[in-house]
C-alpha cells in the first residue's frame, strides 16, 4: 500500500522525535500551506547536526510541479540543502540516521 504524503510527513516527524528524545540535536518545524503562506515551500525543514535541509515530500508517482522545482533550486542556491523524499527509509539516508 502507498503511503499518503501526509502520512509519510507524520512518519518522519516521529524519526526526528525519536532522534530528539535520545538527545541528538535536532530541530524541525512542519510547514503548512494557507492564504499567508508563500506558494511552493518544502514540507519540513530540518536543522540536525547545525546542519539546515528543507524537506519536500512526494508519494508515488507524484512528481514536483514547477514552482516546487525553482522553490528548490532558490533554497540550494542560498547555500542550504533541500531534497525530494519519497519514503521515510530514503528520508533517514538523506539525514544520515
Amino acid at each position: 500500500m502507498i503511503k499518503s504524503e501526509a502520512k509519510i510527513v507524520a512518519d518522519i516527524v516521529k524519526v526526528l522525535a525519536k532522534l530528539k528524545k535520545r538527545g541528538e540535536p535536532v530541530w524541525w518545524v512542519k510547514i503548512a500551506g494557507g492564504p499567508w503562506q508563500r506558494a511552493g515551500l518544502p514540507d519540513l525543514c530540518v536543522v540536525y547536526r547545525g546542519q539546515t535541509l528543507f524537506v519536500e515530500v512526494k508519494k508515488s508517482p507524484n512528481v514536483l510541479t514547477l514552482l516546487q522545482i525553482e522553490t528548490i533550486r532558490a533554497i540550494r542556491h542560498a547555500g542550504v540543502a533541500a531534497e525530494v523524499v519519497w519514503s521515510v527509509a530514503e528520508f533517514r539516508r538523506v539525514l544520515g540516521v
